[in-house]
């Protein structure tokens, strides 16, 4: 594979990351859960989040990828690309979502974060991807 189809791979793990938070969020939303008012401030809220950590911590993030991806070159496996700390830092991310959607906490605490939180992310991704989709 390629060094540009090894970063767009990447990236394409990014985008699935962002269609399953968007997903979990969906649920959050609506009659019974964040309605009308409250889900404009909540999607607003997830919009400065996302755009401020996509064009920010996940841009650099993604610059980084990419510079390894180049490093190694086209002939390294595949999968290298995912070194052990990116794989232990998805591993907490995912941990600390299912604790943010499953902790016992009032189910309206857990409609705002959920609705602020997983479509933030979910847009910072989609923002921080772009040098990898370049290739």
């Amino acid at each position: 594979m390629s060094i540009a189809g090894r970063c767009r791979l990447y990236g394409l793990v990014w985008w699935i990351a962002a269609l399953i938070l968007a997903a979990r969020a969906r649920p959050f939303f609506g009659p019974d859960g964040l309605w009308m008012e409250d889900a404009l401030i909540a999607l607003g809220a997830a919009v400065v989040i996302g755009v401020a950590k996509g064009g920010s911590v996940m841009r650099r993030a993604a610059e980084k990828a990419r510079g390894r991806i180049i490093r190694r070159g086209a002939t390294a496996p595949p999968w290298s690309v995912f070194e052990p700390q990116v794989i232990a830092l998805i591993g907490v991310m995912m941990a600390l979502g299912f604790a943010i959607r499953l902790a016992p906490y009032p189910e309206q605490y857990r409609m705002w974060a959920v609705g602020v939180l997983y479509p933030g992310v979910a847009l910072a991704l989609l923002i921080g991807s772009a040098p990898l989709l370049r290739g």
